[in-house]
């Protein structure tokens, strides 16, 4: 699983492809002790969901719907599939799907406060999308008074509602706090984006593309290190 994930961020579709047809071929139609991989009940999920990020990547957008769709279908260590309900629910959003998305994500009874906070900002996505200001501000304000559960679904949040100076002052004050400003500071970091076909996910990324260049933020980011240009080509929603 590590190496078709490291393979996936430095664009080698192909090879990832390859080990995971290697590995659902090994597991295909055997059960019990006679499985070649004794962790295959725990990361089979996670292997089908790097599947599923892959055929997205290379367009094929509803290949990977089904793929996750499969991947939900395994469970998440002996429970309810939490982690794919919630990925898929991004991409179904990011095609502009968002009762799709919505109904996906009612199943969910299990999430942590974590994956609640993703679950929120499709809701704020879908709102903002249906011109539901009230219902959108509401949830954003919920969502601010949680930030410290999950600060990048705040993020993606404010992104989808393109509120360029909230973004900007959420950026810079988590760039300010050593607890989170690791993850902040590494969104800053630019990487290849030819695997992005979403239009929704296109405009997102654009948005914060210029949020990183604003010069308050570019200060903040300053003063902690460099920001690089980085060869890789994986871009996943929850790094933001």
């Amino acid at each position: 699983l590590k190496v078709v994930k490291a393979y996936r961020y430095l664009g080698r579709d192909e090879e990832a492809l390859d080990l995971i047809a290697q590995a659902l071929a090994r597991d295909e139609n055997v059960s019990g002790t006679d499985r070649p991989f004794d962790d295959a009940d725990e990361n089979l999920n996670w292997l089908y969901n790097e599947l599923a990020y892959i055929l997205v990547g290379q367009g094929d957008v509803e290949g990977g719907i089904n793929t996750f769709r499969k991947a939900i279908a395994f469970g998440e260590s002996g429970e309810d599939n939490v982690s794919q309900v919630i990925n898929l629910s991004f991409i179904l959003m990011f095609e502009g799907r968002y009762e799709e998305a919505e109904d996906l994500l009612s199943i969910v009874g299990n999430a942590s406060e974590f994956g609640r906070m993703f679950a929120l900002a499709i809701e704020v996505c879908a709102a903002h999308e249906a011109g539901e200001t009230e219902h959108m501000t509401e949830v954003l304000d919920e969502m601010k008074a949680h930030r410290f559960d999950n600060y990048s679904a705040l993020q993606f949040a404010l992104a989808c509602v393109e509120d360029e100076e909230a973004s900007a002052e959420l950026l810079i004050e988590r760039l300010s706090q050593p607890d989170y400003q690791d993850q902040a500071f590494m969104s800053l970091h630019t990487i290849r984006k030819t695997g992005v076909h979403q239009r929704r996910q296109k405009d997102i990324l654009e948005f914060l593309d210029l949020v990183h260049q604003r010069p308050d933020v570019v200060a903040a980011a300053a003063s902690i290190g460099r920001v690089l240009d980085l060869p890789v080509y994986s871009f996943y929603w929850g790094d933001i």
